[in-house]
């Protein structure tokens, strides 16, 4: 065993909770400090000095979609959506906040073109000493830098928007100006586009023209439209895994290849005028061409796949594309970062939402580094994804129909429910939660029997419908920012009647009254019976409508009195402290009914615990109201009058609970309350204890000890009457369990012989697991008393606390 502290790494000493994520590390939230996470080799802390707000931390839990839900006592909840993504945007780092290129050179150093000039980064190193910075004003290179390319050989060329190419020495440590190259160029100087091949060929795009420089014969050669191109104005190079040049143009758009033969280009027919901006490739030999109107799909130069703002993009304007091994393909746009999933063809989105902050990528400005991790140049700085880090996407979202408005008024939704003919304008109203990007979940409705598919995905919460009448099913799916949907639609069926005069009953009808008319006399008296028949009918529906009416009224009347007492409930749990006040204890607390006559009480005045099991006279509302009585007197009594001997606290208890109970001058009262009170001095370690009926349990080494209470209640009395509570000191050691409970869990019926679980079961369970931890203690006394209560009602109020002696 091991134990971490401040001079480890914690953030503080003081741990307020401790949870595992996902991925195995151990998050350990402390009051004042924020969290510290250990992955098992190092400790990192998360403070307001990286971004997290939230220092005192009461809990941490780990959501269906791997977010870190933070709940913090002063500012709330907070949520950790991951640290897969990380920006560096600082002017410690970067010259400017534009990246428009990023390179890994052979000695593992990080290479970032700006604005601004040149930010190198060598990880490793000390702060000071970890970040160079190169510009026009120190290096002549030019401080508008569009790329950065090296050949993994001891050079690093620099392309830039007006000040021509320069390469720098990985041996000599100095920048360089190549007069020949740059002659080359057009007179701008604006490099569009640059790569570095196979064959250590530098290829430079410019505005007129397309030069390559061939380090090897030392030949420069230049070549434009005459030669193959498109057009003239570079818009984008790539060298793909067979070593061919693949070169894309701007002013007349297209896209061409070099032949290695015949030294020209060859176009290739995309089927579509459009403008290449970034072009890669992926294992599975298909090349990405990204342009302004979506992303296409090469093989064997054909347009075998494509993809736009219709398919999930969330931008047609494709900046970057970047290959993540064998599975996925990251698509950079002017909106974010998309992630195809070669496999499935799902499309993840990342923004700002869920940890993108660049929002506006730039061209070509992304690399798959020798660790590989991703690197993705952004409008607002770099940033590095790590994809081992990534939580897993694959959780189907959950879709809720939240509402019906028929004619634009809100209907009760029912399954199968019948709509009169004039209901012809029907809305519906649905969501799904995700926090991870709650902007990026869309949907897809249909409406069966009016849709025949489904209809195009959408963020849209809400579908109106004209119909006529028929029978309608209602469906609705979600899909989550990762582009998985939920497998199964939610649905609602519903009918639209049609009017009566087209019903078949009603021509029936009046077939029948036109055969009656021409019948002769003898079946007048026959008609007048049938006309008496219908106004019984008739008179019978209206009696039936009376009680129906009462009986929605009576439903809206106990609908009324159940909220009030949900509301009295959670007055009630805001009353009481946390479960988790102290440490090393636990609080079962089951009501009978949605309130409870049971409570529990907690307080800490810096040198005394204090913590009383209270179970007052009955259960549900009388038994609340008179909880909230004794509750507020023990804050009285404790907090108020300063009494801490936990028989001083249950005489002064009696007597406030007697005042409180005689208001209209009544001799005696039949209400009260049974308590266990005990008080941990810290300092001296000692236990005091006090009851009124309720004993209390100590269990040492397996061994159970009973404290018992004094044999009368707190009131059920006359306000003259007295009563002395006897103080008793309990012999304790660290280790100890201390149980409170109320009669509740022992009065319980259960089993086939419907008998009560009694105090002597009590007792043997507490022996058995008071060595477990206390959250494991309380499932295992839950458990019990539920296997054992069955199908049987509950009887009263349970409530059970357990705390172990430091």
């Amino acid at each position: 065993m091991r134990i971490y502290d401040i001079r480890d790494g914690l953030s503080k000493n003081w741990i307020s909770c401790i949870t595992e994520d996902y991925l195995g590390r151990v998050w350990a939230g402390t009051f004042g400090g924020g969290i510290t996470v250990f992955d098992g080799n190092q400790l990192k802390v998360y403070n307001e000095s990286n971004g997290l707000t939230a220092t005192s931390i009461h809990w941490i839990i780990e959501d269906k979609e791997k977010n870190m839900i933070i709940a913090d006592h002063f500012t709330g909840i907070s949520i950790f959506k991951g640290d897969h993504f990380e920006t560096w945007a600082d002017e410690k780092f970067l010259p400017n906040k534009s990246v428009f290129a990023v390179e890994e050179d052979e000695l593992g150093r990080y290479w970032f073109g700006t604005n601004a000039g040149i930010s190198v980064y060598t990880p490793g190193l000390e702060d000071d000493k970890a970040v160079q910075f190169y510009n026009d004003a120190k290096n002549s290179i030019g401080d508008k830098i569009r790329f950065i390319k090296s050949d993994k050989q001891g050079t690093i060329w620099i392309g830039t928007g007006g000040s021509g190419v320069s390469r720098y020495d990985v041996k000599t440590k100095k920048f360089y100006f190549d007069p020949e190259i740059n002659s080359a160029l057009y007179r701008d100087r604006i490099i569009t586009a640059m790569i570095v091949d196979g064959q250590k060929r530098l290829w430079i795009g410019t505005t007129a023209y397309l030069v390559m420089w061939d380090s090897k014969k030392e030949e420069i050669s230049a070549f434009s439209q005459g030669d193959g191109l498109a057009g003239t104005w570079i818009s984008v190079l790539y060298c793909d895994n067979n070593g061919t040049i693949w070169a894309g143009s701007d002013a007349k758009p297209g896209l061409a290849k070099f032949n290695e033969t015949t030294k020209k280009f060859e176009k290739i027919d995309l089927g579509e005028e459009m403008v290449p901006k970034t072009i890669n490739q992926t294992p599975d030999s298909r090349l990405w061409v990204g342009s302004t109107n979506g992303i296409i799909a090469l093989k064997d130069d054909r347009v075998v796949y494509k993809l736009d703002e219709n398919n999930g993009l969330l931008s047609n304007d494709v900046k970057l594309i970047q290959p993540q091994g064998n599975n996925y393909l990251y698509i950079g746009t002017n909106y974010g970062l998309n992630r195809l999933n070669l496999t499935d063809s799902t499309i993840a989105s990342f923004t700002k939402r869920n940890g993108f902050p660049g929002i506006e990528t730039l061209p070509d400005a992304s690399i798959t580094d020798s660790k590989g991790n991703l690197w993705f140049g952004t409008a607002n700085g770099v940033t590095r994804l790590n994809p081992e880090l990534m939580p897993p996407g694959d959780i189907k979202p959950v879709v809720h129909i939240s509402g019906m408005e028929v004619n634009y008024v809100p209907r009760i939704m029912e399954q199968g429910i019948k709509l009169n003919f004039k209901d012809k304008n029907i809305l519906f109203n649905y969501y799904s939660v995700s926090l991870v990007d709650p902007d990026a979940v869309k949907f897809k409705v249909m409406m069966k029997g009016f849709d025949s598919d489904w209809s195009r995905p959408t963020t849209e919460t809400m579908k109106n419908y004209p119909l006529l009448p028929g029978h309608y099913t209602f469906s609705v799916k979600a899909s989550n920012s990762y582009g998985y949907w939920n497998d199964k639609p939610v649905e609602f069926s519903f009918i639209i009647k049609p009017p009566f005069w087209k019903t078949s009953w009603f021509i029936a009808t009046c077939i029948i009254l036109a055969a009656v008319g021409i019948i002769s006399y003898i079946k007048i008296r026959e008609k007048n019976l049938v006309r008496e028949k219908r106004i019984l009918e008739q008179k019978v529906a209206e009696r039936t409508a009376e009680v129906v009416q009462k009986s929605m009224e009576i439903e809206e009347k106990n609908r009324d009195i159940t909220a009030s007492i949900r509301y009295a409930e959670r007055i009630q749990r805001a009353m009481l402290p946390r479960e988790d006040s102290f440490h090393e204890t636990f609080v079962l607390y089951m009501p009978k009914d949605i309130v409870s006559g049971d409570f529990y009480w907690m307080y800490d005045n810096g040198d005394l615990q204090f913590i009383a099991a209270c179970d007052c006279t009955g259960h549900g509302v009388p038994g609340a109201f008179m909880s909230i009585i004794g509750h507020n007197s023990l804050n009285k009594v404790v907090r108020g009058y300063g009494i801490t001997r936990p028989g001083s606290i249950l005489d002064q208890l009696n007597v406030e609970v007697v005042k409180a109970l005689m208001q209209r001058n009544e001799e005696t009262i039949n209400d009260g309350m049974d308590l266990t009170l005990i008080a941990f001095n810290r300092k001296k370690f000692t236990l005091e204890f006090a009851g009124a009926y309720n004993p209390l349990y100590l269990v040492r080494d397996g061994e159970l000890i009973v404290y018992k209470a004094d044999r009368f209640p707190i009131g059920m009395s006359s306000i003259e009457s007295k009563k002395i509570f006897m103080n008793q000191q309990v012999e304790i050691k660290s280790g100890d369990m201390l149980y409170m409970c109320s009669d509740g869990y022992a009065d319980q019926f259960g089993t086939a012989d419907v008998k009560k679980y009694k105090s002597g079961n009590v007792k043997k369970l507490l022996a058995e697991i008071y060595n477990l931890p206390v959250e494991e203690q309380r499932r295992k006394l839950e458990k019990e008393i539920l296997a054992w209560k069955g199908d049987l009602p509950q009887v009263d109020d349970i409530m059970f606390i357990g705390t172990r002696v430091p």
